[in-house]
């Protein structure tokens, strides 16, 4: 069977209805926007992705040192006691 053929008005009405709906899901990931860059303000003193990135490079860097600090603890444990 052949596919009918939308005529202008049904092709502007299904336009109108996926221009609606973007504007709707814009309208909702705007406000998750807003609440995201709220939680980061509020959690960490961050407003912006270039303050995000930034916090983000300082708090990767405290893990590694945290990781060194663990690693060398443990081996200076392991010369001082013997472990069965």
């Amino acid at each position: 069977m052949a596919k009918k053929e939308q005529t202008p008005l049904e092709r502007l009405q299904k336009l109108r209805a996926e221009i609606e709906q973007a504007k709707s899901d814009r309208s909702g990931l705007e406000g998750e926007r807003r609440s995201v860059t709220a939680g980061m303000q509020e959690q960490f003193g961050i407003s912006s992705l270039d303050e995000a990135k930034k916090k983000l490079e300082e708090l990767q860097q405290q893990e590694t040192d945290l990781n060194q600090q663990i690693t060398d603890g443990l081996a200076e444990l392991e010369q001082q006691y013997v472990w069965e």
